[in-house]
Formats: C-alpha cells, structure tokens, sequence
C-alpha cells in the first residue's frame, strides 16, 4: 500500500510540476508575441507623399477569414471607409504634401465598384481643395483607374503602357415576345 501512495503522489507532484511549467510557458508565450504585434510609431517627415497603391481590391465591408487566405496569395483589399478616411486626414496633415496613386484595380467580387470608386475621387478631391497636389502614375489603366486618376492633377502614364477603355453600356431587353409565347398581353 505504501508504494502505491508513493507512486500516486509522486505521479501527482509531477502533473503539477508539468501544468505550472506548461502555464509559464504559455504566458511567456504570450507575452512575446503581444510584445511583437506592438508596431512603434511612424515618424512622417514634412513635405512627404502619401503613396496610394491601386493594386487592390476596394470593399465597403471587412473581409471574411478564411483558413485558404493563410496559404493563397490573394488580392489585398482596402476597406472604403478606411481609405476615404486616411486619404481626407492627409488633406488636414501639415506633414503631407500630397499624394501619389501608381499602379491598377484588382476588382474582385462586389468590390471596386463605380459607387465606391465615387467616395474614393471625392476624397481625392478634397486633398486638392486642400492645395494639395494629386499625382498619378498608370502603367496600364482600365476605365476605372483612369476614372480615379481624373481626380488628379498631374497623369503620367507609362510610355509602354496601356490605356483601355471600353465605356460603360446598356441593352435594352425586350420581353414582349417572350410573353406572348406564354399568353401574357403586353
């Protein structure tokens, strides 16, 4: 009977043991990647430029997680509301001296659409009713980048470059005869 005591105290010391040193190790686990996320303060130098890389995707909503986003590599996506944001508190911003748009949309699904694109070039516009200059560099642009880039006051585009514009489109649809094949008057 002793040694059974003494194995089963023994066996619980050591589960103890094992759990504190397992919580010390979580918690210090814990701690440093905190510690990691932290990011020190940007320091913004007077007379800098806020660059506005169009290579993303402009949704009104936060992306959904997904598990496939941690080993796919996907279009990055602005939130609408964050963009016009960031770009009217650089119109207010002493330290910046204008902004600069380079590259193209990635529409993806719902995003990057004319509406959003709409809020996007008002807030262009209110960093050049600050005084600000807007400069854009395209390299190829559709009609929706050369759409946000008319908010800009300087256009350059690349001399190899491409400019596409198909225009904006409607068909009318007539269903009349399709109705009276089901014997609905029009």
């Amino acid at each position: 009977m002793k040694n059974f005591f003494t194995s089963l105290f023994g066996t619980l010391a050591g589960l103890v043991v094992f759990a504190l040193g397992a919580c010390f190790c979580g918690l210090l686990l814990i701690v440093l990647l905190v510690s990691a996320g932290k990011s020190q303060p940007q320091t913004v130098e007077s007379g800098s430029y806020l660059v506005f890389d169009l290579e993303a995707n402009i949704t009104d909503a936060p992306k959904n997680f997904s598990f496939s986003d941690l080993t796919s590599e996907e279009v990055p996506t602005l939130q609408l509301r964050a963009l016009t944001r960031t770009l009217r508190a650089a119109a207010r911003d002493k330290k910046i001296a204008g902004v600069l748009m380079t590259g193209s949309l990635s529409p993806s699904g719902y995003g990057t659409g004319y509406a959003a694109l709409k809020e996007v070039r008002a807030a262009l516009m209110d960093v050049r009713a600050a005084g600000k200059p807007v400069k854009a560099f395209l390299s190829s642009a559709s009609t929706r980048d050369y759409y946000l880039a008319s908010a800009a006051s300087d256009i350059a585009l690349d001399p190899y470059g491409l400019l596409l514009m198909p225009g904006l489109a409607s068909r009318p649809m007539f269903y009349s005869g399709a109705f009276e094949k089901f014997g609905i008057g029009v």
